[in-house]
């Protein structure tokens, strides 16, 4: 299987909150010898968290970003 195939399957199992360890059973029970090592699993894991977190991070800016504007936008309203 392609590296780009396990990294969905890497994603999918870490969305459903399975560990490292879980999913790299899971893959070799299924897979093999052709499943990547934990440490691919564990780097994995890693980079789709970051990429959540910023996400939420994001999200959570943009959505201070536009409260303000209306604020200010209200208040030069008023005066």
């Amino acid at each position: 299987m392609d590296e780009k195939e396990f990294r969905v399957l890497i994603k999918h199992y870490f969305m459903k909150g399975k560990t490292p360890q879980e999913t790299k059973e899971k893959l070799d029970k299924h897979y093999g010898d052709s499943a990547p090592s934990i440490r691919q699993f564990i780097s994995g894991f890693k980079i789709f968290g970051v990429t959540i977190w910023a996400q939420v991070t994001l999200n959570v800016l943009d959505a201070l970003l536009r409260l303000l504007l209306q604020k200010s936008l209200i208040k030069s309203m008023i005066w």
